[in-house]
């Protein structure tokens, strides 16, 4: 199966271009400067306390191959999620920039993680003793839902004494009224896991009580674009968004956008926006990835949070404390690999996003956990993690899925071509895996699970899904939740029978892994012949419509 590599580009040491996207970063001041003020948001939401605390600008291209964004249209497509803090309502706000008459407002149950502005609120309405560590714990909120439907937000807000005592203290973000310990939010005990904690966060700074808040300002850019050549040859051509930007409800991590390999696109966008915990003893936690937490990373910097290291990085694995005050995305050379990584923090959880790009064309996303001083996670739990793969082998459209098994599934040959959106588990009895291909010339990029990747059980939901792309299925539509029911992977919920040979195709990926071993699929490119012009070249269309 991997006996077409792509073609090895010049002997030679690998160099990494780093600039700022300064268009999207317009965009989006222009976007968050006006959306709050529109009569048709503050038709549904009157309060005077409201926030936007989410945003993303889509530039996935059109059906007729147009490209939209910053790329082209003035007016790309957007979403923004507005709260309003006095009555705890969520409202998705979706459609084309500048132009309200496209804008549709949907309502939403989902809570976000509190905002690093909104816990340093809490923080400060507390006022916690000198020596006291102050620290994001799960569950995030305890909220207060009342018979009218309303809800009152309530921050919580993790204090560990001297001795090592716990104290979870909740603030609603209503009236700063404090709660202890916050509704329905139980205060773990035991013995402490985890190594040291970091620095303790700086000071806090009081919010306005009342009026329009925009997005907290993450010091540094959001995005970056990123290029890695050798010689003169252009091998990878990317974007690269931070977490503290990334796309999703909870955030998605490091995120990789219109992914270019030898000229050619490959991903449109590849990022992870569903990641929760299950405790052998009971309990989950959908838990969140926009809150960057600090590791060393020592270099320069071209584009403000985006560090191009002199040497590796240090994240929580290979150091035995929390360590570094680096916030944002560190990019590293090792060899003939791009290593594009970042650490976050939900809770007294660490997880490092990484994704690594070879000379080779392989992408190799990854994601490693791990814990700071806490009495919770010496409990016996299993992460699930599940990436989002929208591949667009060059463009958007005339993709093919098939499945391998070796030996065959009864009645099929090995490669068997997915027609319809489904739900695939992992067989390692059949050596099994996936390949997205183009299907008018037959470059391809073969997904290989990964050796730790685990099995789903009864509470992971799957192992991989096909689906055809839809703007609307950025995540699966859950905020940060407690409730089982509600915390598993809601990815099933797009399977609707839609065809996905020769269209718009989208891998959801998911690991699951209860030995804390770093987890993750390779993605190796076959037949990828960047010399073919396809404007120019005569071809004949490869039949996919038999099963190989």
């Amino acid at each position: 199966m991997f006996d077409t590599p792509a073609p090895a580009p010049a002997d030679g040491p690998l160099r990494v271009e780093v600039e700022a996207q300064p268009a999207h970063q317009a965009l989006v001041a222009r976007a968050t400067a006006s959306l709050l003020t529109l009569p048709v948001i503050k038709r549904d939401f009157p309060g005077a306390d409201l926030w936007l605390i989410a945003y993303d600008i889509f530039d996935k291209p059109s059906p007729s191959g147009s490209p939209s964004g910053e790329h082209g249209d003035a007016h790309p497509p957007f979403v923004g999620t507005v709260q309003d803090m006095e009555s705890g309502r969520v409202l998705e706000v979706r459609g084309l920039l500048d132009q309200p008459d496209t804008y549709a407002l949907e309502y939403t149950a989902r809570q976000p993680p509190p905002t690093d502005d909104e816990f340093a609120w809490a923080v400060a309405e507390l006022q916690p003793a000198e020596g006291t560590e102050v620290y994001r714990p799960l569950p995030p909120l305890g909220n207060i839902e009342h018979p009218d439907g309303t809800v009152d937000r309530v921050i919580v807000v993790g204090l560990r004494a001297p001795d090592g005592g716990h104290r979870l203290i909740g603030v609603r973000s209503s009236d700063g009224e404090v709660f202890e310990p916050p509704p329905g939010v139980t205060v773990p005990a035991g013995p402490e896991h985890g190594v040291p904690r970091g620095p303790a966060m700086p000071p806090a700074q009081p919010l306005p009580s009342a009026g329009a808040r925009a997005l907290p300002q993450v010091t540094g850019d959001q995005q970056a674009r990123v290029r890695v050549l050798r010689g003169d040859a252009l091998l990878w051509d990317l974007v690269v968004v931070r977490p503290s930007a990334s796309s999703g409800a909870n955030g998605s991590g490091v995120e990789l956008r219109t992914v270019d390999y030898l000229g050619k696109r490959v991903l449109n966008r590849g990022h992870l926006p569903v990641l929760n915990v299950e405790f052998a003893d009971g309990g989950v936690q959908r838990l969140w990835q926009n809150a960057e937490a600090g590791f060393e990373a020592a270099g320069d910097d071209p584009v403000p949070g985006f560090r191009l290291c002199s040497e590796p990085p240090r994240t929580i694995l290979a150091a035995d404390s929390e360590s570094g005050g680096f916030l944002g995305v560190a990019l590293w050379l090792d060899g003939d690999d791009l290593v594009v990584v970042s650490q976050v923090e939900a809770g007294w959880h660490r997880y490092v996003s990484e994704w690594r790009l070879g000379a080779d064309g392989s992408i190799r996303p990854r994601l490693g956990f791990g814990a700071v001083q806490n009495p919770s996670t010496g409990r016996p739990h299993v992460h699930h993690a599940y990436w989002r793969l929208d591949f667009d082998i060059p463009d958007a459209l005339n993709n093919a899925v098939q499945e391998h098994n070796d030996p065959p599934m009864t009645g099929f040959g090995r490669l068997q071509t997915i027609r319809y959106e489904t739900r695939r588990p992992r067989s390692a009895a059949h050596g099994r895996f996936w390949q997205v291909r183009d299907d008018r010339f037959g470059r391809a990029y073969v997904v290989v699970p990964g050796a730790d990747d685990g099995e789903a059980g009864a509470f992971g939901a799957g192992d991989l899904w096909v689906l055809r792309y839809s703007e609307l299925e950025i995540d699966d539509g859950e905020g940060i939740t407690s409730d089982p029911l509600r915390a598993r992977a809601q990815i099933d919920r797009f399977l609707n029978g839609d065809p996905v040979h020769r269209e718009d195709v989208v891998l959801w990926y998911a690991a699951h892994s209860d030995n804390g071993a770093t987890v993750g699929p390779d993605l190796n490119p076959r037949f990828w012949r960047p010399e073919r012009d396809p404007q120019a070249e005569p071809y004949e269309p490869l039949d996919l419509s038999r099963d190989r």
